[in-house]
């Protein structure tokens, strides 16, 4: 990542942390104590999230992961970190993976749909990813196609309008 995305990539999380510092105020201003408490309650998760994160030691897959939103206009991705392991020596594979995954599915998005996304990452013997995704793709078979030819993919699950792909590492 160059210098400039870097910069970027701060002033987007800056923005972010900047909104929910004002919305504590704005409840602050209105004496909405319960609202403050969940704000708060909200923003400590994401922060320990963002430990979690920060603790696998991938450092591609960690700025590719926290500048995610700010890269794509019609998909939002959010996290989960289930794991506790240095994964130094699968941030290559799992940035390359991630990335490779999610241009598929871009591609076969929607340009006008906003897809929510989770990326779950965990431990069943060996790291593992879920990718979910909210949102009906377009031309499905040869999207679901695509993503089977992807190396680490084990399975490829569409539920109605919601789609699941779990690979491992």
């Amino acid at each position: 990542m160059k210098a400039d995305e870097v910069v970027d990539m701060f002033r987007h999380y800056r923005h972010d942390l900047l909104n929910d510092i004002q919305l504590i105020h704005g409840y602050a201003s209105m004496g909405n104590l319960d609202k403050i408490k969940d704000k708060l309650q909200d923003l400590l998760q994401k922060t320990n999230e963002e430990r979690r994160l920060t603790n696998l030691k991938c450092p591609h897959f960690t700025l590719w992961l926290m500048n995610f939103n700010a890269q794509y206009e019609n998909i939002r991705l959010s996290y989960k970190v289930l794991i506790q392991e240095d994964l130094s020596t699968f941030d290559l594979t799992l940035y390359a993976t991630c990335q490779e995954i999610i241009q598929i599915l871009h591609n076969y998005s929607s340009k006008e749909k906003l897809y929510n996304g989770e990326l779950i990452l965990f431990n069943e013997g060996e790291p593992k990813v879920k990718l979910t995704f909210d949102g009906a793709f377009r031309n499905l078979e040869e999207c679901r196609q695509k993503l089977k030819k992807q190396e680490y993919v084990e399975t490829i699950e569409v539920k109605e309008e919601k789609l699941s792909v779990l690979f491992a590492f």
